[in-house]
């Protein structure tokens, strides 16, 4: 499982999201009839581009989740085959258009921004695009996470217009895996997002980005691109959590930095040990939640699995840590959850939402 699969997945907390949180469009295929599908994703997205379907409008499949947070506008799609065309109706005056940033986790677009500039978009890499210019492009079936970001908050965006209107990182730089990290542990903190936090949300997504743009960061973007760092680093962390030779020379060797930085990132946690040690042990709090029959030498195996050789430190670490005891820990009882039909937005209004927030740009 990746970074972003995993930020797909349902909050392991179980926690429900508060009442403030942010504003949503979701376009599920689930709840647009397949005749409908092409029209609801054509309507939705025409004020960047028009799009025509490559084959049956009647089989096309397409999806997204879109949240508004500030100014940006963070998406998830998934789509078939079709062809974009940006064109002078969807141009603004240059203070209103957008730079994108996107990620595709599979499939690829392929065409030429009306400059001559060759757009091409792909897994390995992450985009920036400028839509200042018009283009055309292919996409083949696709899945891809993006920022939507207005030009005017981008201290580089001159610098883009002119010399670099579509250029790429790839994922294994320093700047494609902090961008992926940032945008990953985004997504996974969106769905628990509020109103309240989304301009700080919004700023450090672009406070990195002008960092990443810039040969001599400002201070506050340097803070972004440090912030950007231990996120890409915890992501690593994560992945390799049953590894149990992880060691911090594992860190320094991925990322390129030497133990001071490194020190200095995870002092705020206790310290590269202590944060990790706090993750193993939230992972065997998950898993004891998921496993039957809690025996002492059940427990002892999952204990084992997340690097907890001594039993005795296991029992107390975890009792520390949750005020329970490993075998304390039950799987919650299953809920229902009843909807009320009569108040469920249909498509059309999430169509209307997210047709809105683009035709800022």
């Amino acid at each position: 499982m990746n970074k972003f699969e995993a930020a797909a997945l349902p909050s392991a907390s179980g926690l429900k999201p508060p009442p403030d949180t942010l504003p949503v469009s979701r376009l599920g295929t689930e709840q647009i009839p397949l005749a409908q599908r092409f029209d609801a994703w054509h309507e939705a997205s025409a004020p960047l581009f028009d799009t025509t379907c490559l084959g049956d409008p009647g089989t096309f499949d397409a999806g997204a989740t879109c949240y508004l947070v500030d100014a940006l506008v963070f998406t998830r799609v998934h789509f078939g085959r079709m062809r974009f065309n940006r064109g002078a109706a969807h141009l603004s005056d240059g203070e209103s258009d957008c730079i994108t940033v996107q990620y595709y986790r599979s499939g690829s677009i392929t065409g030429r921004l009306d400059d001559g500039t060759p757009l091409h978009m792909a897994p390995d890499r992450i985009s920036v695009q400028d839509f200042a210019y018009a283009y055309t492009g292919t996409g083949e079936t696709t899945e891809n996470f993006g920022v939507v970001i207005p030009r005017r908050l981008l201290t580089g965006h001159d610098r883009i217009y002119r010399y670099s209107p579509m250029f790429s990182w790839s994922l294994d730089s320093p700047q494609g895996r902090l961008l992926t990290s940032s945008l990953a542990a985004i997504w996974r903190d969106l769905p628990l997002a509020t109103r309240s936090q989304s301009r700080a949300i919004a700023s450090g997504f672009v406070g990195l980005l002008n960092g990443l743009l810039s040969a001599k960061p400002a201070m506050e973007d340097r803070g972004a691109l440090e912030n950007a760092a231990l996120r890409a680093m915890q992501d690593y962390l994560r992945a390799n959590l049953l590894r149990l030779d992880l060691d911090v020379a594992d860190l320094c060797r991925e990322f390129h930095c030497s133990r001071a930085t490194l020190y200095r990132l995870f002092q705020p946690h206790g310290g590269v040990k202590t944060y990790v040690r706090a993750l193993r042990l939230e992972g065997a709090f998950r898993e004891l939640t998921l496993a039957r029959g809690h025996t002492r030498g059940r427990v002892r195996e999952i204990a084992e699995r997340w690097g907890f050789s001594n039993f005795s430190h296991f029992h107390r670490s975890f009792k520390q840590r949750f005020d329970l005891s490993p075998s304390d820990v039950l799987p919650p009882p299953a809920k229902t959850v009843a909807l009320n039909l009569d108040t469920e937005p249909t498509y059309l209004d999430d169509v209307a939402r997210l047709r809105g927030w683009l035709e800022r740009f």
